[in-house]
């Protein structure tokens, strides 16, 4: 199974427990498991006709039963696309599972879409098909046409009429008549652009001149900052209102940021979120704020960074690696993750030894590719010999079983060991012996008679156990 799809089959397999009632030590592990997914790395799981796509690669639910039901849950609720990013949480998970796991609909309440909006998922974004929209009562406005391009003169006339009509409803706080001025501005400089570009003529310059400077005056604070208010609500072009603050820049960035800041609600914020990532512009705005006095602002901006993958922020983000809030060092811990670089993951290494377990994780998971592990060795070894926390050595084990590399065998080995095993619990012991003998069944395989006996009977038992399952498998 492609490591994408098993995403996959970890969510269908926790709506599966869901819809059977199972008990709850079954639903934990069942939650454990999609969590352990989505800590390492992010996935987009889309359903077009029928057929499950897990980052554009089919999933054959045929042979995967669990992932079939999530194909099911997903065309009962009309859910047709699912965005995952590392770290999400195991509330975030339950809750979306729980919503597909419903089998009678009642159309009265909110649709799957609907709800996943209204509980404002920050590392899970949720799609649906036009039923699903239309059932939501989700349709905004058609966004207006452009205006006649017309000449110099009609462009000076039409700029006034703009300009009065967008400063009165600034002053009304219209907002829906603010994002009309301003696309119906946008759209025809829009159209003058594709007329010089498509004539080359002295005068159709001009006149994409005039309607940039008409452009420029109108895209005001007051305005953008009204047009920033319209996405958390329906009564606007979700995708206009996104070219309009673009076209606005890093001042579009600033306002979205303070509201992104102040608003108290869940669902305002992940729509806020997502909207600084979809514009694009003006990380030179999120960089300014990782100096910010809340925590939660700088997490934010962090997370935005990561996001938006704006390389030219990464200096910035690792000098805020030692910030006090372990939850804002997880957070750069994850966009360096994001980046990719180098550089980030020379900055990862010097963390390895950072007092959160969290933070550990994060730095790990950037040692934990076929670069990092060639690039870092030394490093990974001593995380190894030096990490206590359960779960954070358990994510080791699962990343070297997934890698499969010479270095990562070698990881297995020292950890079987009995040198090396004596400190370390039950379980992560289990998983390490398991990925080895995946990779090399001939080492496992000593490993394995040598804790058969094992004062410890746990140990013991499970080691007989296995060599007695592999010897009738053979």
């Amino acid at each position: 199974m492609l490591p994408t799809h098993t995403h996959a089959h970890a969510l269908g397999r926790l709506i599966a427990d869901l819809e059977s009632a199972a008990g709850n030590d079954v639903l934990g592990v069942s939650l454990a498991a999609i969590v352990h997914e989505v800590r390492s790395r992010t996935v987009t799981l889309e359903l077009r006709d029928d057929a499950l796509y897990a980052d554009e690669t089919l999933v054959d639910t045929a042979a995967t039963p669990d992932a079939a039901a999530l194909v099911a849950a997903c065309r009962r609720h009309g859910v047709t696309r699912m965005a995952f990013t590392m770290g999400a949480t195991p509330r975030e998970l339950l809750q979306f599972a729980a919503l597909l796991a419903v089998r009678d609909a009642d159309p009265a309440q909110p649709s799957v879409v609907e709800a996943a909006r209204r509980l404002g998922f920050w590392h899970l974004t949720v799609r649906g098909d036009d039923q699903t929209r239309a059932a939501a009562n989700i349709t905004p406005p058609a966004p207006p046409a452009a205006v006649e391009l017309g000449d110099l003169d009609d462009a000076h006339w039409l700029a006034t009429e703009l300009v009065v009509t967008l400063d009165r409803a600034v002053e009304q706080g219209d907002a829906v008549q603010v994002a009309t001025v301003l696309s119906r501005a946008i759209r025809t400089e829009r159209a003058a652009m594709d007329a010089a570009n498509r004539t080359g003529s002295a005068d159709a310059h001009a006149l994409l001149a005039c309607w940039t400077d008409i452009v420029e005056h109108l895209t005001t604070q007051p305005a953008i900052k009204l047009v920033v208010g319209l996405l958390t609500t329906m009564d606007f072009s979700r995708e206009e209102l996104v070219r309009i603050l673009r076209r606005a820049g890093p001042s579009a960035t600033s306002t979205l940021m303070v509201h992104l800041s102040a608003t108290p609600f869940a669902m305002d914020r992940r729509i806020l979120f997502d909207a600084i990532v979809e514009v694009g512009t003006g990380w030179s705005v999120l960089v300014t704020h990782l100096d910010h006095k809340r925590w939660f602002v700088v997490r934010n901006a962090a997370c935005l960074l990561g996001a938006m993958r704006a390389e030219d922020a990464e200096p910035a983000l690792i000098a805020r690696l030692t910030h006090k809030d372990e939850r804002v060092r997880t957070a750069i811990a994850t966009a360096l993750l994001q980046l990719g670089s180098a550089n980030g993951r020379r900055a990862l290494e010097r963390i390895i030894r950072d007092t959160s377990s969290a933070v550990r994780r994060q730095a790990l998971r950037g040692l934990l590719t076929s670069e990092g592990l060639a690039r870092s060795a030394a490093v990974l070894s001593e995380a190894l010999d030096l990490e206590r926390d359960t779960d954070v050595q358990m994510d080791v084990v699962s990343g070297l079983r997934e890698l499969g590399t010479p270095h990562a065998v070698h990881q297995l080995v020292r950890l079987c060991s009995p040198a090396s095993s004596a400190g370390r619990g039950v379980h992560v012991r289990r998983a390490a012996l398991e990925a080895l003998l995946e990779l090399r069944p001939t080492v496992a395989m000593s490993f394995l008679r040598i804790e058969a006996q094992d004062r410890d009977a746990t140990v013991s038992g499970y080691a007989r156990a296995m060599l007695q399952k592999i010897g009738q498998a053979a």
